[in-house]
């Protein structure tokens, strides 16, 4: 009775850490358990056999925004997120094993092997030969490609080597990229990584059976799940990484600026008097804390993550926002202000204004 007991609380002890570990992904290398040939083929959809296809650069695979399953005993599968579709590759085979007897028929000592184990292997082989994929398509909106995509991304931003990666003899890999990074997580039991595995297992599910609903009801998980991976991010990710000045004037005021801000407000000071180095550096390291603040919160806030550009010029008569929409959906906001109108709630509501030129009156932003 005692030995039960103790069985129970074990095991409710495992299960309990296992699920605490599940809410980040573990950053991955490309090639960790000899993936690569794997991630390719699945990708790809293609045969290894060199002669049967035109190989792939894995640079160009990488980024991609995809999800990988590696299942232990069987067949592997990838989810590939592209800009108007989902495309799912199912192996019709395992792939693994196959690449695994592949190598050990090229071993000195394969032939010394008894037939009972080359025969498998053999077979497994030989099996590369053939079109080991199928694949499925499901056609979205740019709306939904940009949430998963959106998503996938964020997941991946966030992985982390501080909580352990655990692993066993039964089980599977999953694997989530985008954009080269590359992050997964071994048969998780629970929290975030438990809903992203299933989201994506579902979304398979909707392009193997062409099935739109599936696929809909996974939307509001998808957007949730974002929510929580973006309050993620340290504050310290939001911040500039460095500043530039001006050394000569060119009809107009000297410029001091944060640079490398392709992730939080960008902030240009213009200054009546000639800057250095030192004065650059005093001018802007007080505005860091609140740029990494009010960044954060766009980040957190709004669908259309759009960071401002600001220019803080105190000969600034009226105040003015121009917000430009390119032709690849690109948006581009630049504020120019006094510095006593450098606020968060001036700042904040002009990154969602939508495209125009604005001016600053009477306590808010009106369109000219």
């Amino acid at each position: 009775m005692i030995m039960k007991r103790l069985c129970i609380i074990s095991a409710l002890f495992w299960i309990t850490l296992c699920g605490a570990a599940q809410e980040f992904l573990t950053p991955t290398s490309y090639g960790m358990y000899g993936t690569s040939n794997i991630f390719e083929i699945l990708l790809t959809g293609n045969s290894p056999n060199k002669s049967n296809h035109k190989k792939t650069p894995m640079e160009g695979l990488y980024l991609k925004t995809f999800y990988i399953s590696i299942p232990s005993f069987s067949p592997e599968y990838a989810l590939i997120i592209e800009k108007d579709r989902l495309v799912l590759n199912k192996a019709t085979i395992g792939i693994g094993f196959s690449l695994y007897a592949k190598e050990r028929m090229e071993e000195s000592n394969f032939k010394k092997l008894g037939k009972d184990i080359q025969k498998p292997l053999i077979e497994a082989a030989k099996s590369l030969d053939t079109k080991p994929v199928k694949s499925y398509t499901l056609s979205i909106s740019k709306e939904i490609s940009d949430q998963l995509t959106s998503l996938f991304e964020h997941a991946t931003k966030t992985a982390t080597y501080l909580e352990p990666l655990m692993l066993g003899n039964d089980g599977t890999m999953y694997y989530f990229n985008n954009w080269g990074r590359l992050a997964s997580v071994w048969t998780p039991f629970g929290g975030r990584t438990y809903k992203l595995r299933k989201l994506a297992d579902s979304l398979c599910f909707a392009v193997e059976h062409n099935d739109i609903d599936v696929l809909y009801r996974q939307m509001e998980l998808c957007k949730s799940l974002n929510v929580s991976f973006k309050k993620d991010y340290p504050l310290l990710y939001f911040q500039p990484h460095g500043y530039y000045y001006s050394t000569r004037r060119d009809k107009g005021p000297w410029h001091c600026g944060t640079e490398g801000v392709n992730n939080c407000i960008e902030l240009e000071i213009r200054s009546d008097t000639a800057v250095d180095q030192d004065f650059c550096k005093s001018l802007l390291i007080p505005y860091y804390d609140s740029i990494a603040a009010w960044s954060r919160e766009i980040f957190l806030t709004n669908d259309r993550t759009n960071y401002p550009s600001v220019i803080i010029d105190n000969h600034a008569d009226i105040p003015e926002c121009e917000v430009i929409l390119y032709h690849n959906g690109f948006i581009s906001t630049t504020i120019t202000i006094p510095e006593k109108l450098w606020r968060r709630d001036v700042i904040l509501v002009a990154a969602q204004l939508p495209p125009g030129r604005y001016y600053f009156a009477e306590g808010e932003w009106q369109q000219q």
